[in-house]
């Protein structure tokens, strides 16, 4: 066999071949990779779109724990506030019934003063009244003289 009709045998069967994968091969091959490229380029935007939207949710959820506390400051001021307003009220009230059960308890007391001096008053006049009725007695001997002063005290 000649050496130079086997390489151009060979070179004529490889053109070929080149031939038949280019036309039949090659196209469905490079389609395939244009469709993975393609696939590709749609998840690295969607990962892309996935990690701005994580991002942004990031800062919604910042935000609004900010918010949260926020409020949650002002609620928490407005009961101090609250209950600063009601402990004064309450001390107010307070002050108020002792005050009142302070001047009752005056008032009571005089009452009881009054009634004690009374009736001391009383005792003490009912006293001098038997004492000075044994003076007398004792200092006037005779039945007219004792009769003469009953009926004055009498009358």
């Amino acid at each position: 066999m000649n050496f130079n009709i086997t390489i151009l045998g060979q070179a004529i069967s490889f053109i070929i071949f080149v031939v038949i994968a280019m036309k039949f091969i090659w196209p469905p091959i490079i389609q395939s990779i244009e469709l993975k490229q393609l696939n590709l380029k749609k998840s690295l935007k969607m990962q892309k779109d996935i990690k701005s939207s994580f991002k942004n949710s990031e800062i919604l959820i910042k935000e609004t724990i900010n918010n949260a506390k926020c409020t949650a400051f002002k609620i928490i001021e407005e009961a101090n506030i609250n209950k600063h307003k009601i402990l004064a009220e309450v001390e107010l009230e307070a002050i108020k019934k002792r005050d009142l059960i302070i001047s009752q308890a005056y008032f009571d007391i005089e009452v009881q003063r009054q009634k004690i001096y009374k009736k001391l008053k009383n005792e003490i006049s009912d006293l001098s009244v038997s004492i000075a009725k044994k003076i007398i007695i004792d200092t006037l001997k005779t039945n007219e003289d004792i009769s003469m002063i009953s009926n004055l005290i009498s009358n």
